[in-house]
């Protein structure tokens, strides 16, 4: 199938504002900076996106939502509950890390700053983390009933746990992991919340 020069155009925008907005808040945003790294004018982005809100929330759809969907595609999957683990926390650390850190960063403005326009976004990503939550959650129920992992696992604190710490990480990586590299994060997260929980 074959993509059509304005959704390029578009798609273009969404990647550029992604990595412009994670290094600014909402206010001090300027869609020109957006504009200018893809080589285009600021009415490109007028006519692809009603406003800055509307940019913001396709951003986020793109880059948020659609990694919050792979990974419950992948929570539901009927693997091994240990590999299913695994394979989240390579998609959060490795596949996608690039996305998901600079989507952590804009989210984590948003959310400082909380602009009243602001609020339906905030609401539906959080939203979205409370269904990874109890997806997660039944995920690890699964595994204490078929025996993969230990019998006296919290499972609502352990999923909330994981995914806090790997969101401290891409929110903190600069300021407090400064001397750890990716590998190592990803191995502690594996040995804390697969081998450590497993039978």
């Amino acid at each position: 199938m074959k993509i059509s020069k304005s959704e390029i155009t578009k798609k273009s925008l969404i990647n550029s504002a992604l990595n412009v907005l994670c290094k600014t808040s909402y206010k001090g945003a300027k869609l020109q900076d957006v504009a200018n790294e893809v080589g285009l004018s600021r009415g490109a982005i007028y006519w692809n996106f009603k406003n800055k809100f509307d940019l913001y929330d396709q951003v986020l759809k793109e880059s948020f939502d659609t990694g919050m969907h792979d990974i419950y595609a992948i929570l539901d999957s009927n693997e091994p509950v240990v590999n299913t683990i695994k394979k989240v926390i390579n998609y959060l650390l490795d596949d996608r890390f690039n996305i998901n850190y600079k989507s952590a960063l804009l989210y984590n403005g948003l959310v400082i700053e909380h602009p009243e326009e602001m609020q339906p976004i905030i609401t539906r990503v959080d939203k979205l983390f409370n269904e990874l939550f109890k997806r997660h959650n039944a995920l690890l129920k699964r595994g204490i009933q078929t025996g993969e992992l230990k019998s006296d696992i919290n499972t609502e604190l352990e999923a909330r746990v994981m995914y806090n710490f790997i969101w401290g990480y891409y929110t903190n990586k600069i300021r407090f992991f400064s001397k750890q590299n990716r590998m190592e994060i990803k191995d502690y997260v594996y040995k804390k919340f697969v081998l450590q929980l497993a039978t």
